[in-house]
């Protein structure tokens, strides 16, 4: 009797075994992780074969009600990530989307050994992109009204931790680089194409990354009076530009930017000197002069300099004016006249 009994037994496992053997998972055209071959009837994975064989029907309703049933009935099933993808696919095809992002987020801490992992990213990115390109949350279910920038830049933000070095991490860098530079978060976009640069040094968005980067940098100069620090990151990165890579620079005008940079820093040193023209301080007044003359010979702020300099030089003592230029000259050269 024991051994009729282990034989059943054995012969019980077999099947089973043969049976779970034809059972494989894979992506199918729309990108989604479905079940091959034929489960044992009534098993986890031929009720999860059906859930799914509803949502490509398009019942996402119903799909999403089976999943539901079949994720509190077999939690510690090997299939449950699956399950979690297609119950979040349902409920995302529905126009919950917001929704779907905690069964996604559950594959991803939860299971990251699982096939359906990068698939589970995948979809959090899309709806990333989505809210990054202005797409509301529905408010109580129903009206797509509540802001989701906070939830784009936290999804695109995680894709990029999750999966440093992939084409998913490449695409979730730039794509939040450009969130910052679209909604004006001039400091977060130059960082953020600053890392994306660093990271993905070959991308095909690298070059576009450099652009954005130069006019992240000098939108960050807010006027003479405020911190040229982005003006010094542009010119430094144009600079090598020109150097390494004179066809982006032909392209994208790298040599006008370098003016217009020239221009800003320029105004700036024309601001402090006036500050300290205004405090009395005509020594100090002429260093910034001299500067300027010397260093910016090409900009409008240094002709503004020049028509100033009476001002400046007057009453200056000799020693002062050690090494200084011919102002006398370079007025009669730029302006035209002579010092009067």
């Amino acid at each position: 009797m024991a051994m009729a009994l282990a034989l059943a037994l054995a012969m019980a496992a077999c099947f089973t075994s043969r049976a779970s053997a034809q059972v494989t998972r894979e992506l199918d055209d729309t990108d989604r992780w479905v079940i091959q071959g034929t489960p044992v009837r009534g098993s986890a994975a031929a009720q999860l074969q059906e859930v799914q064989q509803v949502l490509a029907r398009g019942d996402s309703a119903r799909a999403k009600e089976l999943a539901t049933e079949w994720c509190d009935r077999f939690p510690t099933d090997p299939l449950y990530p699956v399950a979690l993808l297609a119950k979040g696919d349902a409920m995302n095809r529905s126009g919950d989307e917001y929704n779907a992002l905690f069964e996604y987020e559950e594959i991803a801490r939860r299971f990251p050994a699982s096939p359906v992992f990068v698939t589970a990213l995948q979809r959090e990115l899309e709806i990333g992109i989505e809210y990054a390109h202005g797409k509301k949350r529905k408010f109580l279910g129903l009206f797509r009204t509540v802001d989701a920038s906070d939830e784009a830049q936290e999804l695109l933000i995680r894709v990029q931790e999750r999966l440093p070095g992939s084409e998913l991490g490449e695409r979730a860098g730039m794509e939040l680089a450009d969130f910052y530079f679209r909604t004006g978060q001039m400091d977060l976009a130059a960082t953020s194409y600053d890392l994306f640069l660093m990271n993905y040094p070959q991308s095909r968005e690298a070059d576009r990354a450099r652009v954005r980067l130069v006019a992240s940098y000098l939108a960050q100069f807010r006027g003479p009076d405020y911190s040229a620090t982005g003006l010094v990151s542009a010119r430094q990165l144009l600079d090598r530009v020109l150097q390494e890579q004179s066809s982006l620079a032909r392209r994208e005008g790298a040599r006008a930017l370098l003016l217009r940079i020239r221009e800003s820093e320029a105004t700036k040193l024309m601001a402090q000197m006036q500050w300290y023209l205004g405090q009395g301080d005509r020594i100090g007044a002429e260093r910034f002069l001299r500067v300027l003359v010397t260093t910016y010979p090409d900009t409008t702020a240094m002709l503004d300099a020049l028509r100033n300099s009476t001002s400046v030089l007057e009453g200056l003592p000799p020693r002062a004016l050690d090494g200084a230029p011919d102002y006398a000259a370079l007025r009669a050269s730029f302006l035209g006249k002579p010092n009067p």
